[in-house]
């Protein structure tokens, strides 16, 4: 178990990977993964605290838990995957920004979420925006939160293909506008609400 206080920076040069560990980073902190990739696989979980980053230019793969605080940034180069049975949390204003570049580890899709894995974006009554840059294939629970009033709303961008697939769920709560530049493909007994 490691625990690193607030205002904290921690600089890894390679692949940073977490097998049955737990890691909580306080407040306003951020984890810089440079060259490679990121990975919280077996039992690991990663909390962070408010006003937190994490920015990896390689790709992030999350096979259980991944905890953001309150309005945190979290960036990846090469895309993300939550492996089914994952959870992702990003409370409050929260930003995603998933790259996709010529290295993409997962073909053609920048963000795939597996089979009962859960993407949770905001909290009801706050503005957050996630963006993709690229396709998605989505066979899991995706939650996205936005304010209940007045002219802010959560945005959501996919700049490729938004597939729903294998008894996948989309919750929308809120002031919400979704963007899709490619095609919206539903298939096989979805729920959307």
């Amino acid at each position: 178990q490691i625990t690193v206080a607030n205002n904290t920076g921690v600089y890894v040069k390679t692949d940073f990977s977490m097998d049955a560990s737990t890691w909580t980073m306080g407040n306003n902190n951020l984890l810089y993964v440079r060259n490679e990739d990121l990975k919280l696989s077996s039992t690991s979980s990663l909390t962070m605290g408010s006003s937190s980053k994490i920015y990896a230019t390689g790709f992030m793969n999350v096979d259980k838990t991944l905890i953001m605080g309150t309005n945190s940034t979290l960036y990846t180069g090469q895309g993300m995957q939550l492996e089914a049975n994952s959870i992702m949390t990003m409370p409050g204003a929260a930003f995603i920004y998933l790259a996709n570049n010529s290295a993409n580890k997962v073909s053609t899709n920048t963000l795939i979420t597996g089979g009962q894995s859960t993407l949770t974006l905001g909290t009801l009554g706050q503005a957050a925006v996630f963006y993709c840059n690229g396709s998605t294939n989505n066979g899991g629970t995706i939650n996205i939160n936005g304010p209940t009033s007045g002219t802010d709303k959560t945005k959501v961008y996919f700049t490729g293909n938004f597939d729903l697939n294998n008894y996948s769920v989309l919750n929308v709560a809120g002031n919400v506008e979704i963007y899709i530049s490619g095609t919206m493909k539903l298939n096989n007994n979805i729920n959307i609400k």
